[in-house]
């Protein structure tokens, strides 16, 4: 970690903390003894998730003509799977807000961190490597570093966002020239703090340049190729900025073509509203 970022995660008073009851969950879904019920009783505790979850099962998405009002029996259909990541996703939403409006809303940030989880998702099952819901759920996250930088750094974010736009700089060059390190890095150490999985931080930390990653290179170039499919959609936005051309070798290095990505956008396309609205008040 650079000298400068050590300051930011040190002098911030922003600094997020994921909640208690997430650590609760994921520890109670870790437990081959615990009963679907207690699960439900820890999930009830948090009223923003309860409400995600009965949003999402009662969506088009799954397509039940009963309503659904039960959050066990809610969390029966959906899986512990995807409650794993409704409960991350969850967590990290609460803990952002007030972000100025001059950098990003909300609605479009995590637009933008939805759609690139389910092209990330689809992306993985295609190519059969990676698991697929970890994938989302990196996708989801990927720019996360963005916001603290907002909201801990927002001079100097003006600042780098001022030359993306007047220098036409991609916004990675930008930051490591105006702050001393970029929106990847702070997501890295951010994820490292919550004490999520190492291939997490990797990930994350290596997104716009996937082919360094020295361990988890395919989580970071499936990463890359799906915010690719995001941006050529114009599906939300993480900030006003200037995209890096695209690196061709990321798709040769995955073994993908081209002609699948018509495919896995039109997916992405379909569902990016329904599963928002789970998140997005």
């Amino acid at each position: 970690m650079s000298f400068q970022l050590q300051n930011l995660i040190k002098d911030s008073s922003e600094i997020p903390s994921l909640p208690a009851i997430f650590y609760q969950i994921m520890d109670a879904l870790n437990d081959v003894d615990e009963t679907s019920e207690g699960i439900a009783r820890l999930v009830e505790q948090d009223p923003g998730l309860t409400i995600r979850i009965l949003t999402l099962v009662n969506s088009p998405f799954y397509g039940f003509s009963n309503k659904i009002l039960n959050i066990s029996q809610a969390i029966g259909i959906i899986g512990t799977t995807n409650l794993r990541q409704l409960v991350l996703c969850s967590s990290v939403i609460s803990q952002f807000n007030n972000i100025p409006e001059h950098y990003v809303t909300m609605e479009s940030f995590w637009t933008h961190g939805i759609a690139c989880g389910l092209a990330a998702k689809e992306l993985s099952t295609t190519l059969s490597i990676c698991d697929p819901e970890e994938q989302y759920v990196l996708g989801m996250i990927h720019d996360i570093g963005a916001l603290l930088i907002y909201k801990s750094a927002s001079e100097k974010a003006a600042l780098a966002l001022e030359r993306c736009n007047e220098w036409g700089l991609n916004l990675i060059d930008a930051e490591q020239d105006v702050l001393g390190f970029d929106h990847a890095q702070v997501g890295e150490a951010l994820v490292r703090m919550w004490k999520l999985p190492e291939k997490f931080s990797e990930a994350i930390a290596f997104h716009h340049d996937p082919l360094k990653a020295p361990n988890n290179t395919k989580e970071s170039a499936i990463l890359y190729v799906g915010n690719y499919i995001v941006e050529s959609n114009q599906l939300g936005s993480s900030g006003p900025y200037q995209s890096q051309p695209f690196d061709s070798e990321v798709i040769e290095f995955l073994g993908l073509s081209f002609d699948n990505i018509p495919s896995i956008s039109k997916k992405v396309v379909q569902s990016v509203e329904e599963i928002t609205k789970v998140f997005i008040d």
